[in-house]
């Protein structure tokens, strides 16, 4: 979540500068370490101002900027009219392709790859990675919309949508690890339980000595009780001699 959520920040930053990266991959992205980890946004040698009127002057008619398999529909089609939302797709494909190991779109040749960008099927992400939830299937269709105005309007939108999806898969997931460990705790206390040998509660009564908390022995059957624990006869007193 990291990654798209500092890219997303640095895209949204460029874009209110009224620039469009416009070649968003993986090889742009630097993820710096160390405790605080972060993402730089590299290469804006592509970007589009938005604040040019006459944008030939950036794109050559006919020249193709970009790396096909992260390019939006309308970066194909309509190069000079791409705004923030290009950006945004590209972001979407970035993550697909982290998430599952390919990217959504991919062709023979050059020709094939486009005809997949502009109206080829996506393959659901979780069908992919077992791992994924079916929740991010619809973050997907969002972000890789064809139609602009179906997808995330901005950068930060889609990266505040990822993250609440992974925050709830987390406190899922750490559910179940909590379920997982007291069910655990649960038959371990049961197998516990059974192997306790408890005494007859009539017999621990009888037995109990609640001066010491200690249980005394019953004496055998026909023997002798031991003098000690005989009770002390008391000797009658003797009546005072009578008066003279």
């Amino acid at each position: 979540a990291v990654v798209v959520e500092h890219t997303a920040a640095a895209l949204d930053a460029a874009h209110d500068h009224g620039l469009i990266h416009r070649d968003i991959k993986p090889s742009n992205l630097f993820l710096v370490a160390g405790e605080s980890p972060f993402v730089k946004v590299l290469d804006f040698g592509m970007a589009k101002s938005t604040d040019v009127t006459n944008v030939t002057q950036l794109t050559a008619s006919g020249a193709m900027l970009g790396t096909p398999q992260y390019m939006s529909p309308e970066q194909l089609l309509e190069p000079k009219t791409v705004d923030r939302r290009s950006d945004v797709w590209a972001l979407g494909v970035v993550t697909y392709h982290a998430l599952t190991g390919r990217p959504p779109f991919d062709g023979e040749t050059l020709a094939k790859l486009f005809i997949a960008i502009t109206s080829g099927a996506v393959r659901r992400a979780s069908s992919l990675a077992e791992h994924l939830p079916v929740s991010l299937d619809a973050w997907f269709d969002t972000a890789l919309c064809r139609d602009v105005d179906g997808r995330f309007a901005t950068a930060g939108e889609l990266a505040a949508s990822f993250v609440a999806i992974v925050s709830a898969v987390d406190d899922e997931a750490a559910g179940r690890r909590v379920a997982v460990v007291l069910d655990a705790v649960d038959e371990s206390a049961a197998g516990v339980d059974s192997t306790i040998k408890r005494p007859e509660s009539t017999r621990a009564a009888a037995l109990a000595d609640p001066r010491a908390g200690e249980t005394t022995a019953a004496p055998a059957v026909g023997a002798e009780p031991d003098e000690a624990a005989q009770p002390t006869a008391t000797k009658p007193k003797k009546p005072p001699p009578p008066q003279a």
